[in-house]
């Protein structure tokens, strides 16, 4: 044990000098290579963290034909990879970082980027391609997010439930557990964000997440918007932080909405998918009828 502590210490103090470590280890990316990477980026960047500018007529001097055709060929596999849309691609790649990992390296770096920490609602969500589903745990807190897809255990409101979150909220607050996480005020945030309108309570009582005891579903999202009135917490250190930060990745990403878009618009019916199919059969066949005018 002692030596599996001492080990962890001194993977630490090595990996503490490299610039964006926590995001190269979680893509993957060994230690000799972000390493590598450390003294690249250290040498082509200034004090101010841009890029030193190239020195014309001395990176090409005598360089001979077979290597400017190898330089060619390795030109057209950088366009392939598309390495300059990840930042610092050239030290990575330089440092034989994997283009895989270094696209994951630039997505956990884009993590950092977002400071908008409130979600959408989920009608709004609903169109950019997110799905709602009840999650299959009976825990209160349990909201899962992945791949498009976003788990909510049951929630049941009824006359009693303003009265029990606010009850619990209060204590929370009175506590002020610094070493802790204020569970029933970061879940209520949460679902402040999910539900603005009633059109929200309907699509979350039709996946099953929400139980409408009170039967009016205005009357629901009056109440689920009033509950986070004057309370202060802080939505960076909410146990539903990295949910909301991968929620909005995904509405960011225009591929997802286009095929939420698409599929609302073209393929919600069997009817729509047979005119959409139609209409791609038609342009198929005029533009063959087109080529063998041509041709002929």
């Amino acid at each position: 044990m002692a030596k599996k502590f001492k080990d962890d210490v001194y993977e630490i103090d090595r990996w503490i000098t490299i610039p964006y470590a926590i995001e190269l280890q979680e893509a993957g990316i060994e230690f000799d290579k972000a390493k590598k990477f450390k003294d690249l980026h250290d040498r082509n960047r200034n004090e101010d963290q841009k890029s030193k500018p190239c020195q014309i007529g001395t990176q090409m001097d005598g360089v001979e034909l077979k290597t400017l055709e190898k330089f060619k060929r390795l030109l057209c596999l950088d366009k392939i990879e598309n390495w300059k849309l990840v930042p610092y691609g050239k030290e990575l790649q330089e440092a034989r970082v994997e283009f895989n990992k270094a696209k994951k390296f630039k997505c956990l770096l884009a993590l950092r980027e977002i400071e908008d920490w409130n979600i959408h609602g989920a009608t709004e969500l609903a169109e950019a391609g997110i799905k709602f589903k009840k999650a299959d745990k009976c825990d209160m807190f349990s909201i899962k997010f992945n791949n498009g897809l976003m788990e909510i255990s049951p929630l049941s409101i009824g006359d009693q439930t303003e009265t029990y979150l606010r009850n619990l909220i209060a204590y929370e607050q009175y506590c002020d557990r610094d070493n802790g996480f204020n569970y029933i005020s970061n879940y209520v945030r949460f679902m402040d964000d999910l539900i603005n309108t009633p059109k929200d309570v309907k699509l979350l009582r039709r996946r099953g997440i929400m139980k409408n005891d009170l039967g009016d579903d205005e009357v629901i999202s009056t109440m689920v918007n009033k509950l986070c009135d004057n309370i202060n917490f802080s939505t960076t250190d909410s146990i539903y932080a990295r949910t909301s930060m991968d929620v909005n990745m995904h509405c960011r990403r225009h591929k997802n909405v286009w095929m939420a878009k698409l599929r609302r618009d073209y393929f919600n019916s069997i009817w729509a998918l047979l005119s959409f199919l139609a209409a791609v059969l038609l342009i198929a066949l005029a533009i063959t009828q087109t080529i063998f005018s041509i041709i002929h």
